[in-house]
C-alpha cells in the first residue's frame, strides 16, 4: 500500500487590526469602521510589557484580565531567575 504524502493548503491571508470601540461596545475591525466615527481604544506593547513587569492590569478592553495575571506571573517567574 503507497501513501501520497499530503501538505495543508495554505491560503493567503490578510491580516487586519482588530481594537475595542466604545461606541460599538465590542471588538472590531479597524478597517472596516474607520469611516463610520469611531474611536478606538488602543495600548502598544511596550506600555503593556512595562505594566506587566510592574505588576499592573491594563484596560480590560484591551487584553483579558484573566490573561494579564498569566503574563504578569510570567514576567516575575523571569525576574526571578
Amino acid at each position: 500500500m503507497t501513501y501520497k504524502r499530503q501538505f495543508p493548503i495554505l491560503i493567503p491571508t490578510k491580516i487586519e487590526f482588530a481594537a475595542y470601540c466604545e461606541k460599538l461596545g465590542y471588538v472590531g475591525l479597524v478597517d472596516a469602521y474607520k469611516d463610520k466615527d469611531w474611536k478606538p481604544v488602543t495600548i502598544s506593547g511596550r506600555v503593556l510589557r512595562e505594566m506587566y513587569i510592574i505588576g499592573e492590569i491594563p484596560d480590560p478592553r484591551v487584553i483579558c484580565p484573566g490573561i494579564s495575571k498569566i503574563l504578569i506571573e510570567s514576567y516575575n517567574k523571569q525576574r526571578a531567575l
